[in-house]
């Protein structure tokens, strides 16, 4: 035990300089190179309709999900998964898609293009379309809050809207 004490003191003083910010001219808030892990909460208000009923009402909802930078302009591909936890009826979804980055200062905005695919009792997919702005923490965080609607369609008809919020990871392995 007294030789774990005495290598953590510089074992743990040696993982903080490898993981200390740059200086902060060195400091870039693009995302190219990057893979990230996305963490969000947030809300919805849905209507779906499903056999010869309809259920409709708010939702709280839990995200995670995974980017990929494409491009030279750290746009990146995604994929969400999203739980309901609190709702009319249970939900779960997955969603692939784009989000095109405006901006490579600290505050951006964005736009997510994608395809959701969703299993209320009933399977149902279509297209997803989202704006939101985000707040780069530091080069490998960043906050992220945002508004989006889909509609699905398949053994139920749906439509709803979202307001999330949540945090982005990344690592620049790639780079």
């Amino acid at each position: 035990m007294a030789t774990f004490r005495r290598w953590l003191l510089p074992c743990l003083g040696v993982a903080a300089l490898g993981i200390a910010p740059a200086s902060r001219a060195d400091e870039r808030f693009d995302h190219r190179g990057s893979i990230g892990l996305l963490v969000g909460a947030g809300g919805e208000y849905g209507s779906a309709a499903i056999g010869q009923g309809v259920v409709q009402g708010f939702r709280l909802d839990g995200d995670l999900g995974a980017t990929l930078a494409v491009g030279v302009d750290g746009n990146e591909v995604l994929a969400l998964a999203r739980g309901t936890f609190l709702g009319p009826r249970p939900d779960w979804s997955l969603t692939l898609g784009y989000r095109g980055y405006f901006g490579q200062e600290r505050l951006k905005t964005f736009f997510d293009l994608g395809a959701a695919l969703h299993s209320m009792s009933a399977l149902s997919a279509g297209p997803r379309l989202g704006f939101g702005l985000q707040y780069e923490l530091s080069p490998v965080a960043g906050f992220y809050a945002g508004i989006a609607a889909q509609i699905g369609f398949g053994q139920a008809i749906r439509f709803d809207g979202e307001v999330v919020a949540g945090l982005q990871l990344r690592s620049y392995l790639f780079e």
